[in-house]
């Protein structure tokens, strides 16, 4: 009876802390706002990831189900109109797998794309896709069957076109060159808190900045974190005023820099 009432205990604390972010963002959904909204038809209910692809004047979206869709937004738009989601990535072969973070990698005309096991956590990979063809330039699989488990939740391209995938759930990045090979996985005890519950969703939001830093939100701790390239990947904790960042994720960080 015990380890029942404890396994129930943590399944009502693990539902309590999934529902909280999509509490949130229904609330700003239905939020009143100064900002201009864009509408559009989508043929899914939850869309993980957006970027603004502005060569293309297109939004690119993710999929929770898999694959990604574009939003093209035409020279003519006014604020009444509604646009409509193509659906243009649909990979057969990662049937079961989310699409969750994206990064534009316009110099070499390419999509990068966090594919992962959303509930088994027994896969990860990085898929790269061409803008103008959508065709599968390379498909890295960053963990699988008999590793431990983890998620690749968001990713973000240096000037160089190497790629850095978050580990939402193993504490770790995945740097992969720009031809698809797995160059190193980075650890670093800032990853991991003290706290356990803090380490149930750690690495998310990932943004590269042009003066050759990265940063990173840990999701439950609620910090920001600053690596820097140049000097080995020297990992720094970044100060924030005004509070933590709690669920922090990687649309909160980009507007953090904008």
């Amino acid at each position: 009876m015990a380890l029942w009432f404890c396994s129930a205990r943590l399944f009502i604390f693990l539902f309590i802390l999934s529902a909280l972010p999509i509490a949130y963002i229904i609330y700003q959904e239905r939020a009143e706002t100064d900002h201009h909204v864009f509408h559009y038809y989508s043929s899914g209910f939850f869309r993980e990831s957006a970027k603004w692809d502005y060569e293309s004047r297109r939004f690119l979206v993710t999929f929770l189900e898999g694959g990604v869709g574009e939003i093209h937004v035409p020279q003519n738009y006014t604020c009444d109109i509604v646009l409509k989601e193509v659906t243009v990535v649909k990979d057969s072969d990662l049937t079961g797998n989310a699409s969750l973070g994206l990064a534009l990698d316009n110099p070499r005309n390419r999509l990068l794309v966090a594919v992962a096991d959303m509930f088994g956590n027994r896969y990860s990979a990085l898929a790269a896709y061409d803008l103008s063809t959508w065709k599968r330039l390379f498909l890295t699989k960053l963990s699988g069957s008999g590793a431990e488990k983890s998620l690749a939740d968001d990713v973000a391209v240096d000037a160089d076109g190497n790629a850095y995938v978050t580990d939402v759930k193993g504490s770790k990045l995945w740097k992969v060159g720009v031809d698809g090979e797995i160059l190193s996985t980075l650890t670093n005890p800032l990853f991991t808190p003290k706290e356990w519950y803090k380490s149930l969703a750690v690495l998310s939001g990932i943004v590269y900045l042009p003066d050759g830093y990265l940063i990173v939100i840990h999701t439950l701790g609620g910090y920001l974190l600053k690596i820097d390239l140049a000097k080995g990947h020297e990992v720094k904790l970044i100060e924030l005023a005004g509070g933590p960042l709690s669920f922090g994720d990687g649309l909160e960080l980009i507007l953090l820099f904008q």
